[in-house]
């Protein structure tokens, strides 16, 4: 039995170092993606949009429809443009990799160990479960192709939410201008805290 736990040890201390070392081989993220977020009864909606991140923790989410949304993060705060309501939000980056799952891609790896028990499903999917038994997520799932382009993330709150994010046309690399990752709010504009 004791050697059982070892190679249970030893397997999830694998699946780590090996989503790890994914997560860490590129500085910037370029990709579309398409979001469905299912509540526990099954009901959903989806939106698209694009992506980009630089590491560290610098991301542009622009929702493109059903309507345009931007949430630009320069590492520190975080704008939440709504140009319908003609309103930013603006908050203080959160490091919690538990309440905020971009941070995955965005270049906060060194807690996953610490945060979840990482489980390889196959060759390329990996499954997060939160360690804290009061964590709003569930569990998290990760894909990637052969070549270590992200394709999935897919998160599960404790309340039977499903969102899942599938991305295409992945850019690893890339050079961004690191003006995408600001925001000035024009005028007019309300600004809320």
């Amino acid at each position: 039995m004791k050697a059982l736990f070892l190679c249970l040890a030893l397997f999830a201390n694998f699946a780590y170092g090996d989503l790890n070392q994914l997560l860490q081989s590129f500085t910037s993220l370029q990709a579309n993606f398409t979001e469905t977020v299912q509540n526990g009864q099954g009901h959903g909606n989806m939106s698209q949009g694009t992506l980009m991140i630089l590491k560290p923790n610098q991301f542009n989410w622009h929702i493109l429809s059903p309507n345009e949304e931007w949430y630009i993060s320069n590492g520190k705060q975080v704008w939440n443009v709504e140009p319908d309501l003609q309103q930013v939000t603006i908050t203080p980056l959160g490091h919690n990799l538990s309440t905020t799952p971009l941070l995955l891609l965005g270049g906060e790896v060194q807690d996953i160990n610490t945060l979840f028990a990482v489980t390889i499903i196959d060759a390329n999917d990996y499954v997060l479960v939160p360690k804290d038994p009061n964590s709003m997520i569930k569990k998290i799932k990760l894909s990637f192709d052969a070549s270590g382009k992200i394709q999935l993330l897919e998160i599960t709150n404790t309340l039977g939410q499903v969102s899942t994010l599938k991305f295409s046309n992945v850019k690893l690399n890339a050079v961004i201008n690191a003006r995408q990752f600001q925001y000035v709010v024009p005028v007019g504009m309300d600004v809320l805290s």
